[in-house]
């Protein structure tokens, strides 16, 4: 019974490893009622393209717990045209809104990208847009900041200026900013989800070759592979 209650859960962490971000656990949510409501296109706060420009906000993780995939709201403001959304964000995981310890970082360039509102504001259009990409970050229980810069457009190239601001929430984070290089603190945080799994239960090493098969199917289950219960299955019936 002991291993087959292993071998289930093994198996249910590589269902939630291969899912999208709407099915896998929340391990934080900053998103509100006021997500995807306020545009405030001008406000240099919350821009994360160009240069010189990151949003940083703080979020706590309460388990030792594993970032699978990361969503947040932004908002793009063009002049004529329809953006398709993002193309890349720069992305890092702190231990400080202006650096500090460096968990993780990256560029992320495969975003799903869903329209969640427009608006319009003097000469230009605004497009409100969730953002996801996925990420692999084990993090231990404590508080950290999640960094955003440099986002591009998919079609910038039709566009004769563009601008994209993190969507603003008001959310339980602390939200900072850097303007021009300089670091500040914003009034209101922003609009970002973090998803994943706590880590999978180890499994303890054994010589008796039904033991030696249930981690021969768990190895293969993590990797979207089903040949592992091939290689293991004459162990089985020599049990």
């Amino acid at each position: 019974m002991k291993r087959l209650v292993i071998l289930a859960s093994l198996f249910a962490l590589a269902g939630a490893s291969a899912s999208n971000a709407t099915t896998l656990p929340i391990l934080y949510d900053n998103s509100t009622a006021s997500s995807y409501t306020n545009p405030d296109a001008g406000n240099a706060n919350y821009q994360i393209s160009g240069n010189g420009y990151w949003v940083a906000d703080s979020f706590t993780i309460s388990g030792n717990d594993i970032i699978q995939s990361i969503s947040f709201g932004n908002w793009i403001s063009t002049y004529g045209g329809t953006p398709s959304g993002l193309s890349s964000i720069n992305w890092a995981i702190t231990s400080s809104p202006d650096g500090g310890t460096s968990y993780a970082s990256g560029q992320a360039s495969s975003l799903q990208n869903s329209l969640m509102s427009t608006s319009a504001e003097a000469n230009n259009n605004l497009w409100g847009y969730d953002s996801t990409f996925n990420v692999t970050v084990s993090l231990q229980p404590g508080t950290y900041y999640l960094d955003l810069s440099n986002a591009t457009l998919i079609n910038a190239g039709d566009f004769s200026s563009t601008l994209v601001n993190w969507d603003i929430s008001n959310g339980p984070s602390l939200a900072y900013h850097s303007y021009n290089y300089s670091y500040h603190s914003n009034g209101s945080s922003n609009t970002f989800t973090l998803y994943g799994v706590d880590p999978p239960p180890s499994v303890p090493e054994s010589s008796n070759p039904l033991d030696l098969c249930l981690a021969a199917l768990a190895i293969a289950a993590a990797t979207l592979f089903k040949s592992g219960w091939h290689l293991c299955r004459g162990s089985l019936r020599s049990v």
